[in-house]
């Protein structure tokens, strides 16, 4: 699936986000796909990455401010350079299995069992609030600066730019490099045909076969990225309720797992429902944050654990310098998942592995899935 980092944008040629680049991810082998969810200005939940779009004609506009209908009306460019935190940009694999092509890292099936989240029996659009005491949809929140603007109107019609060789470059040039240029051009145009629009949280559960778990990552600014983008954010209850009852409404019997960088919005989560799995994600030190709760892997067991949260989400990196930390999550009774792009390396993947990491979230889903394939004696095709 298509990672933010610009020099790995030519790995595919899918937009990330998306549902094409769920559906992709999924026939490649990814048991889970996550996703980050944030609501736009009339109370929809949206999927999409950053804060912040920016849309053709170079306007760059907060999600917040923008209506579901404007979202699902433009395609936006490929720029994470706005109000972007580039974290665990990919599809995860589900650590219960290892079945063919599955990327996974549990110790074995039965360690994880609720890490399918899969209700004992299938919910479905008219029996889920009863059926689950999951709470009654909340009213659209009152979002001050929600209307419409006339360059946002503008930027809808907008129409995206023509497809053209990757940095212009001539001809002249491809031949020199010993390139096609008729192949480098039906490249770009490859690149360009498989962008799709952005959708919503409803109608991912409605496009995405239900075989391919979500894992739906919380998108809550802190206090400094409100202030930075200024971004129009709904309350935590009403952002909570809002994606649950969402949740509640599609998700039938497919694997859900929730998880968010912000602890307050896990507590919701982990005290408005008890059928899916809910984790907190953490840098482990890596960034420094205003809240102490987000500022280590010590703090991010700290509370996981006083709340009753099933585990933790942490970034990779201090994870494999010191792998003594993957066995301290384990051993403080939580599910341990990881993030980062040292999990594009197959090695790092399998000593995850050794140490029962959970779940692995990748970028290249199929390039680690050859190579778990391979290791594992059914060979690399």
């Amino acid at each position: 699936v298509l990672a933010p980092a610009a020099p790995r944008r030519w790995r595919t040629h899918v937009m990330e986000n998306t549902v094409l680049s769920f559906v992709t991810a999924a026939s490649l082998g990814a048991e889970y796909v996550e996703f980050d969810v944030q609501l736009s200005s009339d109370g929809v939940p949206v999927v999409y990455h950053d804060f912040g779009v920016r849309l053709p004609g170079g306007i760059r506009v907060p999600v917040s401010h923008m209506t579901a209908d404007q979202l699902n009306r433009v395609a936006p460019l490929t720029d994470h350079d706005f109000l972007a935190r580039p974290r665990h940009r990919s599809r995860l694999s589900n650590g219960s299995s290892a079945g063919a092509g599955a990327v996974t890292g549990a110790a074995s099936p039965a360690a994880t069992p609720a890490m399918v989240g899969r209700p004992s029996s299938p919910l479905t659009a008219a029996s889920d609030a009863s059926s689950t005491g999951a709470p009654a949809p909340a009213p659209r929140p009152a979002l001050v600066g929600a209307s419409s603007s006339p360059d946002l109107q503008a930027a809808d019609r907008t129409a995206p730019p023509a497809p053209h060789a990757s940095g212009h470059t001539s001809e002249r040039t491809l031949k020199a490099m010993g390139l096609d240029p008729v192949r480098h051009r039906n490249r770009s145009s490859l690149y360009y045909g498989l962008r799709d629009k952005l959708t919503s949280l409803a109608e991912t559960f409605q496009r995405v076969p239900v075989s391919c778990g979500f894992n739906i990552e919380m998108k809550y600014p802190s206090p400094a990225e409100v202030a930075e983008g200024r971004l129009i954010v709904p309350d935590r209850n009403t952002y909570v309720d809002r994606v649950l009852d969402c949740t509640f409404a599609n998700a039938g019997s497919r694997g859900v797992i929730f998880s968010s960088f912000d602890p307050d919005v896990c507590l919701l989560l982990h005290r408005k429902q008890g059928t899916y799995p809910v984790l907190l994600l953490t840098d482990a030190g890596t960034q420094v944050d205003a809240d102490p709760r987000r500022n280590s892997l010590r703090e991010a067991i700290r509370f996981a654990r006083s709340v009753g949260l099933f585990g933790i989400v942490s970034h990779s990196k201090p994870l494999l310098e010191a792998p003594v930390l993957m066995d301290a999550v384990r051993g403080a009774g939580l599910v341990l998942a990881t993030f980062g792009k040292r999990n594009n390396e197959i090695e790092c993947v399998k000593l995850q592995q050794e140490h029962g990491v959970a779940a692995i979230i990748v970028d290249h889903v199929a390039h680690i899935s050859r190579g778990l394939r391979a290791g594992n004696g059914a060979g690399g095709h």
